[in-house]
């Protein structure tokens, strides 16, 4: 139980306060409204876990301690909310930690330590053992503000976590519940993990998901080695930014024409100049992910580390390649190829998605999702759209809506026009606008007394 109180102190952080806000203790730590956040507990129906029975919210350590003896208090939130009333996702103020469920009662924990090195994460602060399996639990260094962006990366993070580990990818999402940890197996509570951590291990292991890649530099043929910022790195860095740095030093020497084997051997005596040095299978597994592509470096991350930025003469910016020159389109390109077959069929097609795919050479799952942006609103266009029917006799009809012509009056246009114009500046305009020069309404609009 002690394990859990410091464990649960650690995550909450400045979440919580100690006592409740009317106590007489003087020595209660206040801190301000916005730096805190409710935390809930879930409880089970009695002989079945699996049932819930409500849920309470909390934000005192005196309150959660007391009701977390509760045996029918089965799970609580890892992160905190803004709201005591929903636990919902729009409703998160506080992102603390990462959590994993592994569904599998047959693994040991050395298992876990195999599959943790082979995914090249870090190691979880605290190992819980479960009744079907294993939770593992990473403690930010520092809680991070559920931001709209950062909760979208926290998710896409922690999915890919999952799926790296073999652990339950359904059991995901910033706003979930997890069981209590009371069967703890391992707890370190001096290894508290920067969330940056995580976003380099994503860069690095998961190829980044392309609407939130930022503006990337490749590095050409000139000895990069020779930049300032390279140099510091070659001088070590410290906890934190060890990952990353080991990559884009492995992209710089496989650029200048390092073989694998070279660029393994200059990294393992790199790495003994690090603050804390990457274990061998880590840097062996960061040393073969640059080698699967042909990378680029951020230049964020360069200057992030090194607190310096790489001189133009060494990259140049990653441009948007032609579309013949890549393997797959863009979801509004393939909308693209829709709208010019609609106008070469009368602006109006009916029949199966499939056909449809056949018709403009589209992948019938690239197709499906783009249609299914259109009907969102992800994508906009001049396309009308409806389904009817589902499964193999759904029927998609397409419509290409075009702009009604703006009817022009003339005869109107010309009289405003004309007010305080001179003859010759009439039958000019009239010329100009396709009314009878001998028309005599053109020459009979009032105009100024003094014009000719």
């Amino acid at each position: 139980m002690e394990m859990l109180n410091e464990f649960i102190r650690l995550n909450y952080n400045k979440s919580f306060t100690e006592k409740a806000k009317h106590s007489r203790d003087k020595k209660v730590i206040r801190f301000t409204k916005d730096t805190l956040g409710w935390g809930y507990i879930t409880y089970s129906m009695p002989g079945d876990e699996k049932s819930l029975n409500g849920q309470k919210s909390f934000r005192t350590y005196q309150s959660f301690f007391s009701n977390i003896d509760d045996p029918l208090a089965v799970y609580f939130t890892p992160n905190t909310f803004c709201s005591r009333y929903k636990r919902q996702f729009d409703k998160l103020r506080w992102l603390n930690s990462f959590f994993i469920d592994i569904d599998d009662n047959e693994i040991s924990i050395l298992d876990i330590n195999d599959r943790l090195t082979d995914a090249g994460l870090p190691y979880p602060t605290l190992i819980n053992k479960t009744p079907g399996g294993w939770h593992l639990f990473w403690v930010f260094d520092e809680r991070i503000p559920a931001t709209p962006k950062a909760k979208w990366l926290y998710n896409y993070i922690q999915k890919h976590m999952a799926i790296e580990l073999g652990a339950d990818t359904v059991a995901v999402g910033a706003e979930r519940i997890i069981r209590i940890p009371r069967n703890i197996q391992y707890f370190d509570k001096e290894n508290t993990i920067p969330f940056s951590v995580f976003v380099d291990w994503l860069h690095i292991n998961i190829e980044a998901p392309e609407e939130r890649q930022g503006k990337y530099i490749r590095i050409d043929n000139k000895n990069i080695f020779d930049s300032e910022p390279v140099k510091k790195l070659l001088e070590g860095v410290e906890h934190g930014y060890t990952n990353i740095a080991c990559f884009c030093l492995a992209v710089c020497y496989k650029n200048i024409g390092y073989t694998f084997d070279e660029v393994l051997n200059e990294l393992v005596a790199w790495n003994k100049r690090n603050e804390k040095p990457l274990l061998y299978k880590e840097l062996l597994k960061t040393v073969k992910s640059a080698y699967k592509k042909d990378y680029a470096i951020p230049v964020s991350k360069i200057k992030e580390i090194t607190g310096m930025k790489l001189p133009q003469s060494f990259f140049w910016y990653k441009h948007k390649k032609d579309r013949k020159d890549r393997e797959r389109n863009h979801y509004e390109e393939w909308i693209a190829d829709i709208v010019n077959f609609l106008r070469n069929n009368n602006y109006k097609w009916e029949g199966s998605q499939r056909e449809l795919a056949e018709l403009i050479n589209a992948p019938i799952r690239s197709l499906k999702e783009a249609l299914k942006r259109l009907r969102e609103g992800k994508i906009k266009s001049n396309i009308n759209i409806k389904v009817e029917g589902k499964g193999r006799g759904a029927k998609t009809i397409l419509e290409l809506v075009i702009p009604k012509a703006i009817h022009i009056n003339k005869h109107k246009i010309a009289f405003y026009k004309n007010l305080y114009m001179t003859k010759e500046r009439i039958t000019k305009m009239n010329k100009a606008i396709g009314i009878d020069a001998n028309n005599d309404f053109t020459f009979t609009v009032a105009r100024n007394k003094g014009s000719p």
